[in-house]
């Protein structure tokens, strides 16, 4: 029994806090002190069970609004991540079909196959610069074994061991952009001798 009035009391205060708080204009910048929470307390108004209910419900029609503007802007997005996705299947396909058309119809034209009179024709050797280039950039570009960008002191530590979120995403990226460079621009090639 005294369970209950206790909740019932801590009820009634939450709930007068509530509607004092939503009646009242707002506060100024200044923080409140325990002597007006118990001011608060000491002038509890008193709610009727139907004001609050009717609080409450519209605490949920504002909530449902928000989930349905949500909802709608999913709706109206997922064709056009649907029609993305599916455009880059349409790009993947045509590449490798284009590519299988090139091996099909160009292979005997090209000039690897050409062979001078008296010479074996010998099997050509497989690229390994790509290769070379990954493995010494994931060495050198580590973050934390050679140097961290950005650091946890500084912008940049050497051989610190560390590592972050942040300079995990910067190292990629450094990553990404010298890879790119050195095979599609440069074109880093490296052919073993059979």
């Amino acid at each position: 029994m005294r369970e209950e009035d206790e909740q019932t009391r801590g009820l009634q205060e939450l709930r007068s806090m509530i509607f004092h708080i939503l009646r009242s204009p707002p506060l100024p910048i200044s923080f409140p002190t325990f002597s007006l929470l118990s001011s608060w307390s000491s002038q509890r108004q008193q709610i009727s069970p139907a004001a609050f209910g009717l609080l409450f419900t519209g605490i949920s029609i504002a909530l449902m609004l928000f989930g349905i503007v949500t909802f709608l802007i999913g709706f109206v997005l997922m064709p056009l991540v649907f029609m993305l996705v599916l455009l880059f299947y349409f790009a993947g396909i045509v590449s490798k079909l284009l590519e299988i058309g090139r091996t099909i119809f160009c292979w005997p034209l090209s000039d690897c196959n050409k062979v001078a009179p008296g010479q074996v024709r010998g099997k050509m050797s497989p690229d390994w610069g790509p290769v070379v280039v990954a493995v010494a950039l994931f060495i050198l570009l580590s973050p934390g074994l050679l140097f961290q960008l950005p650091a946890r002191a500084r912008v940049v530590e050497f051989g610190n061991m560390y590592t972050s979120g942040i300079s995990i995403l910067v190292h990629a990226v450094l990553y990404f952009c010298i890879y790119t460079i050195l095979i599609v621009a440069i074109g880093v090639h490296i052919h073993a001798a059979a």
